[in-house]
């Protein structure tokens, strides 16, 4: 397990902070017990966090009352779901502490893919705005069905198709589509349950589905030909890394990475120079492929090509400051990047 988690307790019993064994690594302490993950979106405000001065009072006990909404829904989907153990960015890392970011940043990568399940807050704006909110019924039109033939006295309701998986996860109305967090977080969880503004969707690598549907989403064909820029359609879910059939074809992983930085580069981190370890953990699930040494954002043997990022030319180039990388990088800019 991870070194904290919030033991999410029960209906008796408030959750509070846990502490388990850091001597072993992650992999052996994965062992012990099943724990889900929190994405969210902080919203410009702090949200609950645990700090050098708290985390004996964490230890005891964090109400649930005390709890923003967000993180308080999140409890209750975890113990619901019959998980004990929950991850939390702000309360499992020590806020003021650098040295503890240091070590925790390391492994965050691997407590999401670890992780039994990820709790996408997918249209949360911060902390406080939660994650089971009221379903909007203004659509939804009675009906009442009778037969005098037959003994059927049914009522239901009648209203237009839900929003479909890529509005509800990749549009305007996604929260967590613009943190650069939230990125590998969803590529690198097994599962995830995405809490979308008029339903949920489940996703793992074997499937997607909603709830507006019974019909999972297709596996999408995966070959060299399906996997063309312009036409795949289903790019941004946990697919994105599974191998291809031609696993020689190393052309596919590369251009799967610059397809994902150009997504990524659009996104925010609250802190800048987050810029390489909010991707760290996609860069190793790339580089089990590549088998290439990996630099500053970019791999080393398609580096010629990799060297060809360009600004659109409707954005103005800005260099990120203070520096955070070579200025051969990419990150070394502000805002949006692709590859022609």
């Amino acid at each position: 397990m991870p070194v904290r988690t919030i033991n999410v307790g029960d209906r008796d019993n408030e959750p509070f902070l846990e502490i388990h064994d850091s001597t072993r690594n992650l992999s052996e302490r994965n062992k012990s017990s099943d724990w889900a993950t929190l994405s969210h979106c902080w919203g410009g405000l702090s949200p609950l966090t645990t700090e050098l001065k708290t985390i004996e009072e964490r230890r005891r006990a964090i109400p649930l009352r005390t709890m923003p909404k967000t993180f308080r829904d999140a409890v209750i989907i975890t113990r619901e779901l019959q998980i004990q153990h929950l991850w939390i960015d702000s309360l499992c890392i020590i806020q003021d502490s650098k040295e503890d970011w240091e070590r925790q940043s390391v492994t965050m990568a691997e407590v999401y893919r670890h992780g039994l399940i990820n709790i996408a807050a997918t249209t949360s704006q911060h902390a406080d705005d939660g994650i089971l909110k009221p379903r909007s019924t203004r659509f939804q039109v009675p009906v009442q069905l009778k037969s005098t033939k037959h003994q059927i006295n049914y009522k239901f309701n009648i209203c237009p198709p839900l929003e479909s998986f890529q509005t509800s996860i990749h549009g305007s109305g996604s929260v967590l589509r613009t943190r650069g967090w939230v990125l590998q977080e969803s590529f690198l969880s097994p599962r995830t349950i995405h809490f979308g503004s008029e339903q949920m969707f489940w996703e793992c690598t074997a499937e997607t589905i909603g709830e507006g549907t019974m019909n999972p989403i297709p596996a999408y064909d995966n070959t060299i030909s399906s996997l063309e820029w312009t036409s795949w359609d289903w790019l941004w879910n946990k697919r994105f890394l599974i191998p291809p059939l031609l696993l020689n074809c190393i052309r596919v992983w590369y251009n799967r990475w610059y397809r994902l930085v150009s997504n990524y580069s659009s996104r925010r981190l609250t802190v800048s120079d987050d810029i390489f370890p909010a991707l760290s953990g996609l860069a190793v699930a790339f580089n089990v492929y590549l088998q290439d040494e990996y630099i500053a954002g970019l791999f080393w043997k398609d580096i010629l090509l990799g060297l060809l990022w360009e600004k659109p030319s409707d954005e103005q180039a800005e260099r990120a400051t203070p520096s955070r990388a070579p200025t051969w990088s990419w990150a070394s800019m502000k805002g949006r990047i692709g590859w022609p």
